[in-house]
């Protein structure tokens, strides 16, 4: 699951998100469009905010 599909899925905007995941609105909005990652500091929280749901392997384009 995306991060995108997460907060579309429970309802959160990107400044409601950045509280949680203790970042600015800029960061998420970057996550969402594709501009940057998010760190491995960003990856470990968006993991634990979501329950697993989103990983650092949703941020890559992994074909199987």
């Amino acid at each position: 699951m995306t991060l995108k599909e997460y907060m579309k899925k429970k309802k959160l905007r990107g400044v409601a998100f950045a509280r949680l995941a203790n970042t600015s609105t800029s960061n998420v909005s970057k996550w969402l469009h594709g501009h940057i990652k998010p760190t491995e500091r960003h990856y470990k929280s968006i993991y634990k905010i979501t329950g697993g749901k989103v990983t650092p392997n949703d941020f890559y384009d992994f074909k199987s």
